[in-house]
């Protein structure tokens, strides 16, 4: 299964919980939240300042379902090697944030 995390660019090959970053893409309250679907990571990888990426990530040990999400392809885990970065243009942020937007 590829696990994916979306938001700015992680510093090295590690994600790991910060409990000052207040991120629902990110990491907070002692977990690193990963996603089963490209899209839902691409879409919180646009809401990030700066550059955003979608990284694909290996977590230490079998994500929990996210009991703060009705989506069932929503985890976290307590952290996560980072494999590989794909970066989201400016053009599909654009466009994922405008559909944020929309749905808000």
């Amino acid at each position: 299964m590829t696990w994916y995390h979306g938001g700015p660019m992680i510093k090295g090959k590690r994600l790991d919980p910060q409990h000052d970053d207040k991120t629902r893409s990110g990491t907070r309250d002692g977990y690193v939240y990963v996603t089963t679907n490209r899209n839902l990571a691409a879409s919180y990888a646009a809401s990030a300042e700066g550059h955003a990426f979608v990284h694909v990530v290996d977590p230490d040990h079998e994500p929990e379902p996210d009991p703060g999400s009705s989506l069932d392809y929503s985890f976290r885990c307590t952290g996560a090697n980072v494999i590989c970065r794909i970066s989201v243009s400016n053009r599909e942020r654009k466009r994922r944030r405008q559909w944020i937007e929309a749905m808000l």
